[in-house]
C-alpha cells in the first residue's frame, strides 16, 4: 500500500484528489507530474472507483493504477505498431503483442463477469 500510505495525509486509509496531487508533487519527478481534477476524474472513471467520500482506498487505488498502466501499454503498442515498417520483425512482434493484449482483456472481462454472476447467485436462496 505504499502509494496510498505515502499520499494519505489525513490517515483515513484512502487518498483524495488533493492528497494524490500533493503526493505526486512530493515525489519531485522530472519532469514534474501535475494531476488536474480532470485527470483524477479520468483515473477514477468519473468517481466510479472512489468510495462514498470521493477517495481511493488501497484496492481501488491499485485498480486505478492497473487500469492506467494497461491503457498506457495499449497506447504505446498501438503507436509503435502504427509507426513501424510493416515488413520489420518488430512489426510482427508488436502485432502478436497487440493480439495477446486484446485476448487477455477478453479473458479478464469473462472472468469478471463469471465472478459477478457467482456473487449474484450466492445471494439468492430457493424457498
Amino acid at each position: 500500500g505504499g502509494g496510498v500510505q505515502m499520499c494519505d495525509l489525513d490517515g483515513s486509509g484512502a487518498v483524495s484528489y488533493l492528497e494524490l496531487a500533493a503526493g505526486l508533487r512530493r515525489l519531485k519527478l522530472r519532469p514534474p507530474m501535475h494531476l488536474s481534477r480532470e485527470d483524477f476524474d479520468v483515473i477514477t472513471r468519473n468517481g466510479a472507483l472512489c468510495d462514498g467520500r470521493g477517495e481511493l482506498d488501497l484496492p481501488r487505488f491499485q485498480a486505478a493504477v492497473r487500469a492506467q498502466l494497461k491503457a498506457f501499454v495499449h497506447r504505446q503498442v498501438a503507436h509503435t505498431l502504427a509507426t513501424t515498417d510493416a515488413s520489420s520483425p518488430q512489426h510482427t512482434t508488436l502485432t502478436v503483442m497487440s493480439r495477446l493484449l486484446a485476448a487477455a482483456d477478453r479473458i479478464h472481462r469473462r472472468v469478471a463477469a463469471a465472478a459477478a454472476a457467482r456473487a449474484r447467485s450466492s445471494y439468492w436462496t430457493p424457498c
